[in-house]
């Protein structure tokens, strides 16, 4: 026998090996085979919302404007380069502040006073046609109103995070605009920053220049002040100095504190001179050391020396009446009595100095008491000279500050800094900025694609038909026998069962039932659906055959009165069945026919001449069943759809089992639970479903071996 690779190994609940989902790869191959075989059954679906996407992606670009983009960078600094030793560089105040700093250049680029100039650089007022909407005529200021407001709109700004560099881009549908418009705001830009600071140096100037000739006029009234105290109190400034404050000397006070340090000096010379004179008021004058050191005394001292030794000397020869002896000792005596005399004289010098330094001292104590009272009112007088020596002062260094701060602004105004510079200039674009017709095209088709996959996926979510073994299990609750594949243009269902390399799927519904209907008799199986036409009467002779050629009895009755199909699936007589048997109108012996295959007898059908619903009524039919399932093997029992029939519930409660029979793609699954419910209801045994005619690829089902 042929083994097949498809549906021998589809999980079935009939097998207790088998189980749905019972491995997490088994779960998710079921669900991309829905989801692959979802996908195929929209197909059209999904190629006609593809192409009415790409469609309208082409409609877009048709109809879109051709715009061009042109950018510009500039550079943006915190601090702009120190041109002047006067120029101040402002510390860094943090990656904050920078930011604020940035933000607020940014929006100056945005400033309607900027794109101002640029609508006045580039004339665009004149671009903007002369007429409005309605017709009426515009005006000068109205169309420059019009182009500031679109060139506005054109422009983006853009500061990328952690750097100093802003992009400005046009957007328009002349290239050669966008390229003049990025470039021009660029270079307003910098002009405007300019500008500003210009403008504020020039106001700084103006202010300056005020207060410096409200300081001037402060500081000569101030000095007028002083000159004019001082002349009425006459006070005179003796310290020779043009500042105020603790400088000034007034004349008397001055002429005090020079008599106080010539009186400190007179009284030092006074109290020297006191000393020398008592030391030598008690000491002969030769031994006073002033005596001494006088060269006059000094050299008589000297010549009395000699002569005093010539005199010892002659004394030794000759007598002291010897008149060179005498004559010696009258000359040793002149010379004391000279030293004598110039001693005397020194020592009354140092008398005389003593009172000459006495009466000077008194001079200047005398003097010194006669300014103490001078000094006393002039200084009550030069406390309010002071007070306005002190103002003019304070006007003067006012004065002084705001004429040096007016002469760093007056050298700044002309060359002033600028933190701002051009990095690249826009270039005039090439081709359009949009539309893009790749990306569009590409976005169409993603567009659709997403809700093509949506529609699907909502159409799956509501679609309510069965049409894969995964549907069956999970929708109906019952076990899933068999699944029984497409069958090929070509083949005819005979071919399918009997001899085709599809009989695979029909021999492992054979071995499901074999499990699962009873082993002992009565032993019988009876086939039937929701509705009428969903290969029911194919399945139950695969069924009949398969148990046949297993070696069994097996008895195939066409229960389905109302549309009989066995004896036109089997090319069998019709005129003698099961309705004639009910009737009486034949015995069982006329209503049963062998088949070529052996252990297989088929009763068809008949032709009833009483309602089938009469029929199945009466008692015959349940005695009839039970009757043949003791002669029999196996009884397989064609029977009617399910759903408004009470037929099928016959048959259903009178065999050992059922089997309800689903055709893929045309079974709804509320239908499909009404009909087993009902079934149920009525004591029928469900042994299990079968799925017909599902679609696969038939190059599947390859033989893996003989």
């Amino acid at each position: 026998m042929t083994k097949l690779t498809a549906f021998s190994d589809m999980p079935t609940l009939a097998d207790p090996s088998a189980t749905v989902g019972g491995s997490r790869t088994e779960g998710m191959e079921a669900d991309l085979t829905s989801v692959l075989d979802a996908l195929r059954r929209n197909r059209w679906l999904i190629l006609t919302i593809v192409c009415l996407s790409l469609c309208l992606g082409i409609i877009v670009i048709a109809r879109s404007e051709m715009l061009y983009r042109a950018s510009a960078t500039i550079q943006i600094e915190a601090q702009s380069q120190k041109i002047l030793s006067t120029d101040e560089n402002h510390p860094d105040g943090g990656s904050q502040e920078a930011d604020r700093f940035l933000q607020t250049q940014l929006s100056l680029l945005k400033s309607r006073a900027l794109t101002e100039l640029v609508v006045d650089q580039l004339n665009l007022a004149n671009r903007i046609q002369a007429t409005g909407r309605s017709g009426e005529p515009l005006s000068f200021e109205q169309r420059k109103e019009l182009a500031i407001t679109k060139l506005q709109s054109e422009m983006t700004v853009t500061l990328p995070r952690d750097s100093s560099v802003a992009e400005i881009t046009i957007v328009d549908g002349d290239p050669n605009f966008t390229a003049a418009a990025a470039n021009a705001f660029a270079e307003m830009f910098i002009n405007y920053n300019l500008r500003r600071r210009f403008g504020e140096t020039d106001y700084a100037r103006q202010f300056l220049e005020g207060e410096l000739a409200k300081a001037k006029k402060r500081l000569e009234a101030s000095e007028k002040a002083v000159v004019e105290y001082a002349r009425q109190s006459r006070l005179v400034d003796a310290s020779g100095s043009t500042s105020g404050g603790d400088g000034i000397r007034m004349l008397t006070a001055s002429s005090m504190t020079d008599v106080n340090t010539a009186l400190t000096q007179a009284q030092i010379v006074r109290i020297g001179a006191e000393r020398r004179w008592q030391e030598a008021e008690h000491t002969p004058p030769l031994d006073l050391p002033e005596v001494l050191a006088n060269p006059v005394i000094q050299q008589l001292l000297q010549e009395r020396a000699r002569t005093l030794a010539d005199y010892n000397k002659d004394r030794q020869i000759f007598k002291p009446d010897f008149p060179a002896t005498k004559d010696k000792l009258s000359e040793i005596s002149t010379l004391e009595n000279e030293a004598q005399k110039i001693g005397e004289q020194v020592r009354n010098g140092l008398r005389n100095n003593y009172l000459i330094a006495v009466q000077q001292e008194k001079a200047l104590t005398d003097k010194l008491e006669g300014l103490k009272s001078l000094t006393l009112t002039e200084q009550n007088k030069g406390i309010e000279y002071n007070i306005l020596r002190r103002e003019v002062d304070t006007n003067r260094l006012m004065y002084d500050g705001l004429l040096q701060r007016f002469k760093e602004v007056s050298a700044s105004a002309g060359v002033t800094a600028n933190n701002i510079s051009i990095v690249d200039h826009a270039q005039v674009p090439s081709r359009p900025f949009t539309p893009r017709v790749t990306l569009t095209l590409a976005s169409s088709l993603g567009t659709g694609l997403l809700l093509a996959f949506f529609i699907v996926a909502m159409r799956a979510k509501l679609d309510d038909i069965l049409r894969s073994p995964v549907d069956v299990i999970e929708r109906l609750g019952i076990p899933l026998l068999a699944t029984i594949p497409l069958r090929p243009r070509g083949i005819s269902a005979l071919e399918m069962i009997e001899g085709s390399v599809l009989s695979e799927a029909f021999w492992s519904l054979h071995i499901a039932l074999d499990r699962t209907v009873p082993k002992v008799p009565p032993r019988s199986v009876a086939f039937t659906s929701s509705r009428a036409s969903q290969s029911k009467s194919m399945c139950a002779y695969a069924a009949a055959l398969n148990f046949a050629r297993s070696g069994k009895r097996v008895l195939l009755i066409d229960a389905d009165l109302r549309r009989p199909s066995l004896h036109r699936l089997l090319d069998l007589p019709n005129e003698y069945g099961l309705a004639g048997v009910l009737t009486q109108q034949c015995t069982l012996k006329d209503a049963v026919r062998s088949t070529t295959f052996r252990g297989l007898s088929v009763m068809t059908a008949g032709q009833p001449t009483r309602n089938p619903a009469e029929l199945f009524a009466e008692p015959a039919l349940p005695a009839l069943l039970k009757s043949l399932q003791q002669g029999y093997d196996m009884v397989v029992v064609d029977s009617p759809a399910v759903l408004l029939l009470s037929d099928a519930v016959v048959v259903a409660t009178n065999t050992a089992s059922s089997v309800f029979v689903i055709e893929a793609n045309r079974t709804r699954a509320e239908d499909a639970r009404s009909a087993i419910h009902r079934l149920q209801e009525n004591g029928a045994k469900m042994a299990g479903s079968i799925l017909t005619e599902y679609n696969q690829v038939l190059s599947l089902y390859k033989p893996s071996g003989p």
